[in-house]
């Protein structure tokens, strides 16, 4: 499964607003083989393989529902708001504002960026959530 998403990620660009093949890879992964492919992305987020899946992977991850990347969707999107890559910290945090489920946004109110522009968009996701009820 590793192959073919890094496969995916050569041959395409993550594009927002545009489903991205390494999509349904992912959910085809979680199914057949959880234990495998979440190893090897915890592994991507720790350091060890190629730093530049990480980004795409979250925001491929944040695209499934919940019900889809489970508890372990919300660890590894944690995760990913302490990692130092900016582009990691932003794809988690849009991750999490489109899941939106209380437990989404719990995380997100814990979360402090350093960076001030990822703060302010943390704070309009949480009170976008807050208006909407």
């Amino acid at each position: 499964m590793a192959e073919r998403l890094i496969e995916s990620f050569a041959d395409e660009d993550v594009e927002d607003g545009l489903t991205h093949p390494a999509e349904e890879l992912l959910r085809e992964g979680l199914r057949a083989d959880f234990e495998s492919l979440t190893s090897w992305i915890e592994d991507l987020l720790r350091g060890r393989g190629d730093s530049a899946l990480v980004a795409p992977i979250v925001k491929c991850l944040g695209r499934l529902s919940p019900g889809e990347v489970s508890s372990w969707g919300l660890r590894i999107m944690s995760e990913s708001l302490r990692h130092r890559d900016i582009e990691v910290r932003d794809a988690a945090i849009h991750a999490l504002a489109l899941w939106s489920t209380p437990e989404a946004l719990d995380v997100l109110r814990r979360h402090r960026d350093p960076v001030p522009w990822l703060e302010e968009y943390v704070a309009l996701i949480l009170k976008e959530a807050e208006d909407r009820g």
